[in-house]
């Protein structure tokens, strides 16, 4: 069984002390120094509300105009300021208003295709491989499931709220496939030595188990996450995964394998 170690994570990360570019304050064009935030719970509140309008529009024109995908940058951006210790908060105000476009789009369930510019191209180089995908129609579904990838990996500070990556994996359900494809980010997740990832990964899979016709493929997942415990014991022995652990054996022992497809297994588990 294969142990993927693809992404590392610097440790420590509530210590960071986040440095904030300097932005425009007035219409003067006068910028504030270099600041330093020591309360998290701050969290750019006042120069929010600065930038609020100037880059709600900027992304509204981006959506419009159709041009390189945005959200795509923000996140590029985001994985580098991770690294890097910064954060900018005009890319945090920009992902926030990507976010609520997005919201928008899957709260009216109108238009659902709108969500294909935000997963088309960057620099004319698709972000993924259409080959890749057997028959399947609706391309929107796996750039969702791109969002979410990149929303477990790199929200490290909890950036998104819930509610909308739920929305999004609400509609991957309606593709099985997809759904496998989502689950199998699980072994990316659990090589990262991380407990707030850990936990996102249960919390993900609580919300998925309650889909009755999905149970075997998240059982299965479950089964790869208790075999890879091992490789983070803090997380397994807090005790906000114990409730859910006694759920997962319950399970476990109900469930009939013979119905479970071996492509299952192959996805998921990654078997050699």
């Amino acid at each position: 069984m294969k142990v993927f170690n693809c992404y590392s994570v610097k440790k420590n990360i509530k210590q960071i002390e986040y440095k904030v570019k300097p932005i425009t304050i007035n219409n003067k064009g006068i910028r504030q120094p270099h600041v330093v935030i020591k309360n998290r719970n701050m969290r750019f509140r006042d120069l929010y509300e600065v930038e609020k309008k100037n880059v709600r529009k900027f992304c509204s024109d981006q959506f419009e105009t159709k041009k390189d995908p945005f959200w795509y940058m923000c996140y590029r951006k985001m994985g580098e300021f991770i690294k890097h210790k910064i954060i900018d908060p005009i890319i945090f105000i920009a992902i926030k208003e990507v976010e609520r476009r997005i919201n928008e789009i899957i709260t009216s369930q109108k238009n659902l295709d709108s969500l294909n510019m935000l997963f088309r191209l960057e620099d004319k180089k698709q972000l993924f491989n259409p080959k890749d995908v057997d028959n399947i129609t609706n391309y929107s579904l796996l750039g969702i499931c791109q969002y979410i990838k990149r929303v477990i990996l790199y929200d490290m500070d909890g950036l998104f709220p819930n509610l909308v990556t739920k929305k999004l994996i609400r509609a991957c359900m309606s593709n099985p496939r997809e759904y496998r494809r989502l689950l199998s980010y699980i072994p990316f997740i659990l090589s990262v030595d991380e407990y707030k990832l850990f936990t996102r990964i249960i919390n993900l899979l609580q919300l998925i188990a309650k889909h009755e016709e999905h149970t075997h493929i998240c059982m299965v997942s479950l089964l790869r996450l208790f075999s890879l415990s091992m490789f983070n014991q803090k997380a397994f022995t807090s005790l906000e995964v114990i409730p859910i652990t006694e759920i997962i054996l319950t399970d476990i022992v109900n469930l009939d394998f013979d119905r479970i497809p071996i492509s299952v297994f192959g996805t998921v588990l990654d078997v050699e």
